[in-house]
């Protein structure tokens, strides 16, 4: 997959194989407890090619994602600037 940003036109280039698909998974909500928290995303494969991860829904903290990572199947592993306590979703896109 390439990315090409053209940034006189602000826009985004994605070229990726013909046989590529691209999907969007939500995730389990987050329980609380540590800034780091794996999360439920059904239907995510180790294999995909991870494009995008945003946070859908804060949690009761009100804190913002900062990122991902540990992508396994059917999970993901979300780091927030801190406990994001209950109710964060993340949206996951891929190519597969």
């Amino acid at each position: 997959m390439a990315f090409k940003f053209n940034p006189f036109s602000a826009t985004l280039d994605i070229t990726s194989p013909s046989s590529g698909t691209v999907m969007v998974f939500t995730s389990s909500a987050t329980v609380g407890g540590a800034a780091d928290e794996t999360l439920t995303v059904t239907g995510l494969l180790a294999t995909d090619t991870i494009i995008s991860v945003t946070q859908k829904t804060q949690g009761s903290g009100n804190l913002p994602l900062l990122g991902w990572f540990n992508q396994t199947n059917d999970a993901i592993t979300g780091h927030w600037i801190g406990d994001p306590v209950i109710g964060a979703v993340l949206l996951v896109a891929v190519v597969r």
